[in-house]
Formats: structure tokens, sequence, C-alpha cells
């Protein structure tokens, strides 16, 4: 009966991960589980930014911009992190939540920076910049096409320039079982297994199957990250306000597990009398 308080969850969400920049330094690299290029250049960076610079926070505060202008130059960026402690913490179906914007047109067509959800890896080294160690695709193109990749194919959204985007992904890996969870907007949503959907805002941009090793087995998610690759530029976005989340049954749900429970006490005490 103990284990129906799940650690203090009940009725709520518990945060893995939280990240809105504040605390560090502007011109710096961002704190994280993988960060590149070593050493930053004017045609290919991961940094601190603040203020007019932070499109994603809407000018305000400061965000983490991801550019890649090096026309083949073999460099490219990386910003991964583990949203758990390790892979014996990871997660079964998590609620990721964060600001972008599409800082400016760079002139360059069909190429993009790819968000990617995983495995956990202690690694400083990218792992999400390689198709087979993601789970789902987010890619943000350098001409401001917001393309969302799934099993079953894509579906894409234009952006306008400069304009802050408020983004909501929900993934589920259970092999079995589906989940809910609150849209934005509001109103409650079931999630298939092995599966995900992505907002913008209050709207849903796509539903579609995971792939690659999320398919086999549950808790398999643990590090997120966006990577650019070295044939791929033109890319200049910011992010801002990193929230993962555990999902967690509505209180209906609970109330319905509760119900079982007592039910089946009850069933336990006539059969021991």
């Amino acid at each position: 009966m103990a284990g129906l308080c799940l650690s203090g969850t009940v009725f709520g969400q518990t945060i893995l991960f939280s990240e809105n920049f504040e605390s560090q330094t502007p011109g710096d690299k961002p704190i994280g589980t993988a960060v590149r290029p070593n050493t930053n250049t004017p045609v290919v960076f991961t940094e601190v930014v603040t203020g007019v610079a932070n499109g994603a926070g809407g000018g305000v505060g400061n965000g983490v911009q991801v550019f890649d202008d090096g026309l083949g130059s073999g460099e490219a960026f990386t910003f991964e992190n583990n949203f758990v402690a390790n892979t014996e913490s990871q997660q079964s179906a998590v609620e990721i939540t964060f600001d972008f914007a599409w800082e400016q047109d760079l002139a360059i067509s069909g190429k993009y920076g790819r968000f990617g959800v995983g495995l956990y890896d202690a690694s400083t080294a990218a792992t999400l910049n390689t198709s087979g160690n993601i789970f789902l695709e987010l890619r943000f193109g350098s001409d401001g096409v917001f393309r969302v990749v799934g099993s079953a194919g894509s579906s894409s959204e234009s952006l306008t320039v400069g304009q802050a985007y408020a983004l909501s992904l929900f993934v589920n890996d259970s092999d079995t079982l589906s989940i809910d969870y609150l849209a934005p907007g509001g109103g409650t949503v079931s999630l298939a297994s092995n599966s995900f959907a992505v907002y913008l805002g209050n709207s849903l941009v796509r539903t579609d199957g995971l792939v690659n090793g999320a398919l086999t087995g549950d808790s398999n998610l643990g590090r997120m990250g966006i990577d650019s690759f070295t044939t791929h530029d033109g890319i200049d976005y910011t992010f801002d306000n990193y929230v993962v989340s555990t999902i967690v049954p509505e209180p209906s749900t609970y109330a319905m597990i509760a119900g079982v429970m007592v039910l089946g006490l009850v069933t336990l005490i006539r059969r021991r009398k």
C-alpha cells in the first residue's frame, strides 16, 4: 500500500531537469553534458547570450545560442544534457518543454540542427548526432522550417525570424502501456506506447511512433540535445527555459488504482476469515 505514494509525486509531476541559464555567464559556453565546438569561433559556436540576443527568451534574460555557418569547415555545434543521474534512473515517460527562436536567415536551404532524445550516457562527447542513437527528431532548419520526424513520417511548420516559440514534447517509451498527459491549452490526451507528441504553443504539430532502440524495453529516456553536422550550415537558433518532468497518472487514474487496491485488500481479508 505504501507504494501508492510514488515518492511524493501523487497528483503532480517531478522535475528531473531545469535550466534557464540565468546563473551562467553571457559569452561563455553553456554548462552541459556535451558542448562543442571546444573553442568557439565566429562561424561555429555554442554560447550563452543575454538580452536582445536571446530571442527564445523574448529578448529578456539569458539563453543559449547555437550557430553554424562554417560552410563545410568540419566543425559543428553540440548541446546535450543528461536529465537523469545514471542508467538506473532512466524514465519511460517524460514531458520536455523549452522556448526557441530562429534568429536569422542565412540564405541556406535544406540544412538543420537536430534535437533528439535518447539513452543516458556519461560521455562528454556528442551521442545524439547519430540516427541510431535517437528515438525521435526535431529538425531546426536553416531556412526556418521546423520539422518533426517519427517512425511513420514527418510534419513541418514555417517559423518567423525573431519570434519566440514554446515547444512541448511528450514521450512514452513504454512497450505496453499508454499514458495520459495534460495537453497545452488544456484537455487530457492519451499517448500510445512507444510514441510521442509535439506541440508549438497550444497546437499539435505531430504525434508518431518512436524509432530505433526505444522500441525495445522500457525506461530508455535519459538524455536530450541538439547537434549540427559538418555539412549542415546556415543554422542560427536560441533556446531557453528547459524543463524535463516525469509524466504521472491523472488524479482519476490514482482513484482507480486505489479502488482496485482497496478491493483487493478487502477480498484478501475475507479469504483469511
